[in-house]
């Protein structure tokens, strides 16, 4: 009896995730019933945690009163996944955390952390990937039936355009799927003035070549997309053999895995200079590439332990003494 007092007031601190109205539909039936059974008893109606049942992200709760016996049904706080099939139904709540969590790069263990950093019970690994099987399967069935879809729209397009062959297209021919996309922008009165891509895209050379082309009459402006543009950064570094050369191990594997650690090192480092530098002057591009033209000097000069350089012009690192 002392354990579950101890444990009903550690839990009163915790938080919960339950459905408003569904909430509100609890209490309500609860301080009516209540009411009618023990008219006379003053006392505080609250959660019996001793009895939850706890279900993901979700649970049962059933009510209590801490004078009389009075004790409630239990109530679903969340809102069900209806469906034909037979058994307990999913939690709406449990299945769009599992669909959210395909789109990220979280993982269990990180999810975990943040639920019970927030004080709220924590689903079990084992619940999440379980239903992480059902839900990704789903995810994939409704991709493949999306993806049909979108096959049949093509083929009524090409119809429409009255192509030789509707059926037949060009998979992966970028720079034919950026020019017609942009022909038909341009039948709208609409001209692609500023185009981001990453670095090996060819839908740039489509909208330059339709420029020169006369198709249309504005000169289009290319940007590289940072996080491609990362990417490529990395790799081009990690395939310098001029640098596997000179990286300092004593085996090939040592210096390709020393190789490997700098050009993401590195990478990220320049990439936080340019996100900084962003961010400092207000989107100024202009300001910005001027003041980044100083930090790449800056950078090879910080890898030999030599801060004087970042102190006047590198927006990541904060400088200092030569060591």
């Amino acid at each position: 009896m002392k354990s579950a007092r101890k444990n009903q007031r550690s839990e009163d601190s915790s938080n919960r995730t339950v459905n408003v109205r569904l909430n509100a539909i609890k209490w309500n039936s609860v301080f009516g019933e209540h009411q009618r059974l023990h008219p006379n008893c003053n006392g505080f109606l609250q959660w019996n945690m001793e009895r939850e049942e706890k279900f993901g992200f979700v649970n049962r709760e059933e009510a209590m009163c801490d004078k009389c016996t009075y004790r409630s049904k239990k109530f679903k706080l969340y809102e069900e996944v209806q469906t034909k099939n037979p058994g307990r139904k999913a939690a709406k709540i449990n299945v769009s955390a599992q669909a959210a969590l395909s789109q990220t790069p979280l993982g269990y263990t990180g999810l975990r952390k943040i639920v019970l950093g927030c004080n709220m019970p924590a689903p079990s690994t084992s619940g999440l990937q379980k239903r992480a099987y059902k839900v990704l399967l789903e995810i994939v069935n409704i991709n493949k039936k999306d993806m049909k879809a979108r096959r049949k729209q093509l083929i009524a397009i090409n119809t429409l355009r009255e192509r030789k062959d509707p059926g037949s297209v060009n998979i992966g021919d970028e720079y034919t799927w950026a020019k017609e996309a942009l022909q038909d922008l341009v039948s709208d009165g609409i001209e692609a003035k500023h185009l981001t891509t990453d670095p090996d895209s060819s839908a740039y050379r489509a909208a330059d070549d339709l420029y020169l082309e006369n198709t249309t009459s504005t000169e289009p402006e290319h940007f590289l997309d940072t996080r491609h543009f990362l990417n490529n950064h990395r790799k081009n570094i990690k395939n310098n053999k001029e640098l596997g050369e000179i990286m300092p191990g004593r085996t090939k594997k040592d210096r390709e895995k020393l190789l490997n650690n700098f050009a993401l090192d590195l990478a990220e480092r320049c990439q936080s200079e340019f996100t900084q530098a962003m961010e400092k002057y207000g989107g100024d591009f202009l300001k910005v590439k001027n003041k980044i033209s100083f930090t790449v000097d800056a950078i090879p000069a910080c890898y030999t332990a030599n801060h004087e350089l970042c102190h006047s012009h590198s927006f990541v690192c904060k400088g200092g003494k030569k060591f």
